[in-house]
């Protein structure tokens, strides 16, 4: 009986690290379920640009505004003029577009870095109702894995206590004193 009482403690500590393993495989599936979801939910949305880049250069460019946003891509320019939408139109040999910016092409007649006006379109990765819901659960669940710390040390306190709850009970009983004698 008092090996019985003895591996109380080793159980319930076994117990604890179980359950954890688990909730933290569950959790670990759970996130990258979600996140796969939220990224096949998200709406292809085409923007349309009419706006005036300052520093399109022959080294990095400029972004259009779209570039900020989620995964931006096919960037069409319809038409290009320098300075002003009223400036002279830009052929698209002296340009290139990488991503989501606009490259004058070195060597080329507006390559110095001057005020560039674009027309066009450039499509970005829109959320919706369905990816807001599927990030916010994301983001709640990876909120929990900052709690496991928090379990182990509760779990660990439960499991002293409970050994120094039968080491009092045993020696409540005579455990210790009682072990024969004259």
């Amino acid at each position: 009986m008092t090996n019985k009482k003895a591996n109380t403690g080793i159980n319930l500590l076994i117990s604890l690290v179980v359950i954890l393993f688990i909730a933290g495989i569950f959790l670990f599936v759970a996130t990258i379920t979600n996140s796969e979801m939220a990224e096949a939910l998200y709406d292809t949305t085409t923007d349309s640009l009419n706006e005036t880049l300052t520093t399109v250069d022959n080294s990095t460019g400029e972004a259009v505004t779209t570039d900020s946003l989620r995964d931006c891509a096919n960037l069409v320019l319809t038409v290009v003029h320098n300075d002003s939408e009223a400036g002279t139109v830009i052929g698209a040999g002296n340009y290139t577009i990488s991503g989501c910016s606009v490259i004058a092409v070195a060597g080329g007649e507006y390559d110095t870095g001057e005020d560039w006006h674009i027309i066009g379109t450039a499509e970005y990765e829109a959320d919706n109702s369905a990816s807001i819901a599927t990030n916010d659960t994301s983001d709640a669940l990876s909120d929990v894995v900052d709690w496991f710390p928090i379990f182990i040390v509760v779990g660990a306190v439960a499991v002293i206590l409970t050994l120094v709850g039968l080491v009092i009970a045993y020696m409540g009983k005579g455990g210790f004193m009682n072990q024969g004698g004259a």
